[in-house]
């Protein structure tokens, strides 16, 4: 009986473990982490990034391209941790981010991006995933597709006008004849004999996804007969 108590009582006290002390554990964790973070943020990064992660200090301000907002939810969707990781240890190429990998340790990069996770702000409510991708989509057509393509889409921008051939206009009727995977295939590598250059190296496959599926929402033409 005495044996059969204790092999009870060590039961519970694994299940309990597992149910309470190892949460509080991972929490406690975490929050050290992020902790850690915060000092390694304010000491390195809140000067181009500012403290509140938007990058409305006097150095983002000059800086060009500006310093990524980290508090833009829709922003921070076109990233996963892997290539904020790449970032923070080898640097963004064409933007004044250095790498910190002779500074900083991988325990660090860990601990920093915890915290800029914590300067995200929550998206406004009732944005679902659909619309998520629509709004990363446009975010990124008015980064690197609007001067040419124009914002509404059919080419006729100042730059636009003056290249030959024209930029594809969007809301033409013909679009309805290409395919999503024609148009990822063309903002992925360019277009040869146009000024259509290729996106692939700059754009995650995902951000190709959405800018198509954004042009498609908002321009094409569905009054096909």
């Amino acid at each position: 009986m005495k044996t059969y108590r204790l092999v009870a009582f060590v039961i519970a006290w694994f299940i309990f473990s597992l149910v309470w002390i190892t949460p509080l554990t991972a929490g406690n964790v975490s929050q050290r982490s992020t902790l850690r973070g915060k000092a390694i943020y304010e000491k390195h990064c809140a000067a181009c990034h500012g403290a509140d992660g938007r990058a409305d200090t006097p150095i983002g301000r000059l800086l060009r391209p500006r310093p990524r907002d980290f508090a833009d939810p829709i922003i921070m969707a076109r990233l996963d941790d892997s290539q904020m990781i790449a970032a923070i240890e080898l640097g963004r190429a064409g933007t004044a981010m250095p790498s910190w990998r002779e500074i900083l340790s991988p325990a660090d990069m860990f601990d920093v991006l915890n915290y800029i996770h914590s300067l995200q702000q929550p998206l406004p409510a009732g944005i679902t995933h659909a619309k998520l991708d629509i709004l990363v989509g446009e975010h990124v057509y008015q980064k690197y597709c609007s001067v040419c393509h124009g914002d509404k889409g059919n080419g006729q921008t100042p730059l636009g006008r003056g290249l030959f051939p024209n930029p594809k206009d969007f809301t033409s009727m013909d679009m309805a004849g290409i395919s999503d995977k024609r148009l990822m295939f063309v903002v992925e590598y360019g277009k040869p004999g146009s000024a259509m250059a290729p996106w692939g190296s700059r754009l995650s496959p995902e951000d190709i996804r959405r800018v198509v599926l954004y042009i498609r929402q908002t321009f094409e033409r569905h009054d096909i007969k």
